[in-house]
């Protein structure tokens, strides 16, 4: 399958394009917008992390679950919205720890696409949601399980490489006990 995906991360993820789970989610994907259901992010930005972060460039990695589900605010980056939508919960409470934590100003915009350009990888768990439904596509077009062994899949690759990179995980969020997630240093991320 040709995956429209920054050279550097299709050069690393390609082999993953072509496996059974891969192939169920994109015929999940397909039967549920054929039934008319809204999927965020739109098609064209579902791959935005590992676009606007090429791989060679990516310093830190933020794990978020999966995108905003409201209309408007996914774009495909973690915590992040697009200019002009008001900046969700999430990303506030981020904003406040590093306002105590460092002193940085709180930003009008909840857009993080200038932290993704310097290299920060705002990767969600899950790349699609439904429309108003949160984590509705944890397990899509898989068996149970698939959701975290994806997940595994893709930060595994991340952290098999040379290139130094940190992790920081939300650890607010309700994240499956399943889940798990180790950093090149073997700490749970």
């Amino acid at each position: 399958m040709n995956v429209q995906i920054e050279a550097g991360w299709k050069k690393v993820l390609e082999a993953e394009f072509s496996k059974p789970y891969f192939l169920q989610i994109v015929h999940f994907l397909k039967t549920e917008k054929n039934l008319g259901k809204i999927i965020y992010p739109p098609g064209s930005q579902i791959f935005n992390a590992f676009e606007m972060s090429p791989f060679d460039k990516t310093k830190l990695v933020i794990l978020g679950q999966d995108p905003y589900h409201g209309p408007g605010q996914a774009h495909g980056l973690s915590f992040s919205v697009p200019d002009g939508v008001r900046p969700p919960p999430s990303l506030q409470n981020i904003y406040k720890e590093l306002h105590t934590d460092i002193g940085m100003q709180i930003p009008q915009t909840g857009n993080l696409t200038p932290w993704a350009r310097q290299g920060v990888l705002l990767l969600n768990a899950y790349l699609t949601v439904l429309a108003n439904s949160p984590a509705s596509h944890s397990q899509a077009g898989c068996n149970r399980g698939c959701g975290s062994t994806r997940h595994a899949r893709c930060t595994a690759t991340i952290a098999s490489t040379s290139t130094p990179t940190s992790w920081l995980a939300a650890s607010w969020l309700p994240w499956p006990t399943s889940q798990s997630t180790k950093t090149p240093a073997g700490n749970s991320a």
